[in-house]
C-alpha cells in the first residue's frame, strides 16, 4: 500500500493554507489503508478540495488504488491541565 502512495507525495498541498498534518494508516494484512488530512478549520478544508482531489486522482490513476468513501469530521480540541 505504501508503495501505491510513494510516487504521489504531498506536493502542493503541504503548501495550503491551513494544512496540519498528513497520516497514511495500513492495515498490513489486508492491504486496506486510511489516509487522514487534518485542517486548522473547515475553511481551509473547502479551500483545498481541488489539491486534494487532484491527489486522490493521481493515487486512482495509477490502478493500485480504489477510493471507497470521503468522511468529513470536525475536532474540537480543549486543553485540560491537572494539578
Amino acid at each position: 500500500m505504501r508503495a501505491a502512495y510513494s510516487d504521489v507525495g504531498l506536493g502542493s498541498l503541504a503548501d495550503s493554507e491551513g494544512f496540519c498534518s498528513a497520516v497514511l494508516l495500513v492495515d498490513a494484512v489486508s492491504g486496506r489503508a486510511v489516509v487522514d488530512t487534518t485542517w486548522r478549520d473547515g475553511q481551509a478544508l473547502l479551500a483545498a478540495r481541488g489539491a486534494t482531489a487532484a491527489r486522490r486522482l493521481q493515487a486512482v490513476s495509477k490502478g493500485t488504488v480504489t477510493v471507497r468513501g470521503i468522511e468529513r469530521y470536525r475536532l474540537d480540541y480543549r486543553r485540560w491541565e491537572l494539578e
